[in-house]
């Protein structure tokens, strides 16, 4: 139903995830953490901060306009191992009640904020750890140290909410179950959208509409078909869809659709062939990315490795005749590449489903399994599935939307 309400964080487990980053920092010899994050429009290195405290900045992120502010549209946590957790934002109208955390401060210059809450807490000379460091700008770093009267003590510290959000709780599980129940229609739309005579953007705009009226936010929709099909997105420029070509009778088209429901990501990818009637080439790629997908769920398990199971996709591929790299034209086709997914909660998240990553899985992580399959003179497939990891048979959250739209 368009506007039902969606699963959210109480401030309780919001409160008990604080309290375990504290102790998980103490453990490591840290007086306390920094974590920092993007907001406005972003669903990127924007998880952190909403992780801990339900919270994410309206504000755009603007250029800064020194003397005047710094850092918009980014928030931060000073996270004390025995002290209350402070929010500094650029922007606060929290109508929604979603909120929770001890103490807030509003500063549109955020970093020399965070540098005095800093000195004010007695942490200026404490060894600190960072989370988000992939979203602290150099500038914002040396302007967050001039304010806490010189250099920091402060160590890399990811890897403490990494693991964190890894597993879901009962709640989180709960919201990417309705996150993905949004998004299995909202992909189900935009396929029945790829008729003949449309343009990829109608059909894009089609699901995106339905997404906005479900609570849904879209990351990105990588749509391609027909001549480009064996590339990734439709488009190499912005927006990623083709927006002028008419779709034709027989066009191979594949989508991967992601992004933020209510707070917890949904993604998927489908392929079809418009009009409904595969070749025996089309066929080929979509049968064989459908099936690539399955084999790959059927090794899920805990303890199972990323590294084991992307082992098992490039035998797959082997075996079945994928395997060999697409013809070298200067381009970037979509296949020929050995990512087979990634975990999944606030954001796209680690660890990747790559070669050498020797993470293993555990029982109640979200991942998403994927690939794209295709052969010269084809094009290309996509397909993936999001899952709940089980001691059982896995959970696949995204099956109300059929895997195979072709004849």
């Amino acid at each position: 139903m368009p506007g039902a309400p969606l699963p959210r964080i109480e401030p309780a487990e919001l409160a008990a995830r604080r309290a375990a980053a504290a102790r998980a920092a103490e453990e490591r010899g840290l007086a306390g953490l920094v974590v920092f994050s993007r907001g406005g429009t972003a669903a990127d290195f924007h998880g952190d901060v909403l992780y801990l405290s339900g919270f994410h900045s309206n504000m755009a992120v603007l250029p800064d306009a020194p003397g005047v502010w710094s850092a918009r549209g980014h928030a931060a946590i000073v996270l004390p191992v025995d002290g209350p957790a402070v929010l500094l934002t650029d922007y606060l109208d929290d109508h929604d009640g979603l909120l929770a955390i001890d103490e807030v401060r509003v500063a549109v210059d955020l970093p020399a904020a965070i540098g005095r809450e800093l000195v004010a807490l007695g942490l200026a000379e404490q060894p600190l750890g960072l989370v988000g460091r992939e979203a602290l700008a150099h500038a914002w770093h040396r302007e967050i140290e001039a304010a806490a009267g010189g250099p920091l003590d402060l160590v890399a510290a990811d890897d403490l909410l990494d693991d964190a959000r890894m597993v879901k709780s009962p709640a989180e599980l709960d919201a990417m179950r309705a996150a993905a129940a949004v998004g299995a229609e909202w992909m189900s739309t935009t396929l029945r959208g790829l008729t003949e005579g449309r343009t990829e953007a109608d059909a894009v705009g089609d699901g995106l509409a339905y997404l906005a009226a479900n609570g849904g936010s879209a990351y990105d929709v990588a749509i391609a078909g027909g001549a480009k099909s064996h590339h990734y997105f439709g488009s190499s420029g912005l927006p990623h869809w083709n927006a002028t070509r008419r779709l034709a009778r027989g066009d191979l088209v594949h989508a991967d659709v992601w992004g933020p429901v209510g707070g917890y990501f949904t993604d998927l990818a489908r392929s079809t062939v418009v009009g409904g009637r595969a070749d025996d080439g089309q066929r080929t790629v979509l049968e064989g990315a459908v099936a690539l997908v399955d084999h790959l769920i059927a090794a899920v398990r805990p303890g199972v490795t990323c590294d084991e199971l992307a082992r098992r996709g490039d035998a797959w591929l082997a075996d079945n005749g994928f395997a060999e790299e697409p013809d070298g034209d200067g381009e970037q086709p979509a296949y020929g590449h050995s990512l087979y997914g990634h975990s999944l909660g606030i954001s796209t998240e680690r660890p990747w489903i790559v070669s050498g990553e020797g993470t293993a899985l555990r029982a109640d992580m979200v991942i998403a399994i994927e690939t794209v399959v295709g052969l010269p003179g084809v094009g290309a497939a996509n397909h993936e599935q999001t899952l709940i990891v089980s001691d059982g048979e896995p959970e696949i959250l995204t099956a109300a939307c059929p895997s195979r739209w072709w004849e």
